[in-house]
């Protein structure tokens, strides 16, 4: 207010009148102005002086730490709730409230960007004081949308800011979120392994393997399989379902040939589920008791004989072919004269490493045929059934 009287004393006294006189002396008039500049500067000073009294008597704002974990791992479709400080709720009537503006805010679609999502996926119940997150409002971190080529970034950042009602407490804490991609399911394929596996054989047709998607997964979501240079043309993916062309792996069907095949279900184009699969294609398995020659392709059946009632036997290996998936054998089931039977005294037997089937030298059997059905279980797990035929007949006449 003095600087406002002062100001208008300078005005009403026209100083200006001092400067625009052609006539006087430069060191008369600044004799005549110094008097009231004096003033001006003296008000400006003590105004000043004044202004920094009131700043000082002001409380300062007390800084509390929060008690909140620094970073934080979710996996895709999770919920979380984090319960927020007490020793800044202890301070007082505490309001909390979110900030997400360390987040690049990349956009997500059309209509939103990730601070929109952010905002309905991390939110504070000011009557539990804790703090709720939904992944299922977000993606998976380091994400790049395969429709706008935008990027998410490596983790969220969530900055929960504390003060009472008269602003004399206050606390800030930046939290890094982490959301990983959920896992998908391959039908058939050992789930358990950080990288599922098949076999399968040549065929005609081809082969495929169904995809389920967790039971977590948001509604709005699409498939996507993650192309490679090897796989072009070869492998597609239909609804939930990889799908191989007739023509996948070696032409003459021979070789054993691998593909790593990398699905995925995304929403608006980010990866929220994925899963590292790979699938072998291997030639034609051949199980049997006989020979097979390969570089003719020809095989010979040598699987029935015959022995003389209550005389035991061994028979020979059968033949697997190719040998290196050649693993174990056990038996399935006999028949006798195309009935069931069941061998309660453990006469027909199958060792387990060599495929031999033996008879026990006895005296229960009876005169007839009796078909022994033999499993080979293979080195990649998948198994053929062939059958060994033994006629038996009394030798007596």
């Amino acid at each position: 207010m003095l600087l406002v009287i002062l100001l208008k004393a300078f005005i009403s006294s026209d100083p200006g009148k001092y400067l625009r006189t052609k006539n006087s002396n430069l060191k008369t008039r600044m004799k005549k102005f110094r008097p009231i500049l004096t003033v001006l500067l003296v008000a400006v000073g003590l105004t000043s002086l004044i202004t920094a009294c009131k700043k000082d008597d002001a409380a300062p704002v007390a800084q509390v730490a929060m008690d909140l974990p620094a970073s934080l791992s979710m996996t895709m479709g999770e919920q979380q709730a984090v319960g927020l400080p007490e020793k800044v709720q202890e301070d007082g009537n505490v309001t909390f409230e979110l900030s997400f503006t360390e987040n690049a805010d990349v956009k997500i679609s059309n209509n939103e960007n990730l601070s929109d999502r952010l905002k309905q996926a991390v939110t504070i119940d000011a009557t539990t004081k804790k703090l709720n997150i939904d992944s299922k409002l977000l993606y998976s971190n380091d994400s790049t949308s395969s429709i706008t080529g935008s990027k998410l970034p490596s983790v969220y950042k969530v900055t929960v800011i504390g003060h009472t009602s008269n602003s004399s407490v206050e606390g800030r804490h930046t939290l890094e979120l982490k959301i990983v991609p959920a896992k998908l399911t391959i039908e058939g394929a050992d789930n358990s392994l950080e990288v599922p596996f098949a076999y399968t054989l040549y065929s005609e047709s081809g082969a495929s393997f169904n995809l389920q998607a967790p039971s977590t997964a948001p509604h709005g979501t699409s498939w996507y399989l993650h192309s490679g240079a090897s796989n072009a043309g070869l492998v597609s993916l239909v609804d939930n379902q990889i799908r191989f062309a007739a023509t996948a792996g070696d032409p003459k069907k021979q070789a054993e040939v691998s593909y790593d095949i990398y699905p995925a279900l995304q929403k608006d184009g980010f990866t929220i589920a994925s899963r590292h699969f790979k699938v072998m294609f291997i030639p034609n398995i051949k199980f049997i008791y006989g020979t097979y020659y390969s570089d003719l392709d020809i095989t010979v059946i040598t699987n029935r004989v015959f022995i003389g009632l209550s005389n035991a036997y061994r028979s020979s290996a059968p033949t697997v072919y190719p040998e290196k998936y050649k693993k174990s054998f056990s038996i399935v089931s006999i028949e006798k004269d195309s009935k069931p039977f069941t061998d309660s005294e453990g006469i027909f037997g199958v060792e387990s490493a060599t495929g031999v089937v033996t008879v026990k030298k006895n005296t229960t059997l009876k005169a007839g045929s009796y078909k022994v059905t033999v499993k080979a279980i293979t080195t990649v797990g998948l198994e053929f059934l062939t059958d060994f035929t033994i006629g038996m007949e009394s030798m007596e006449e």
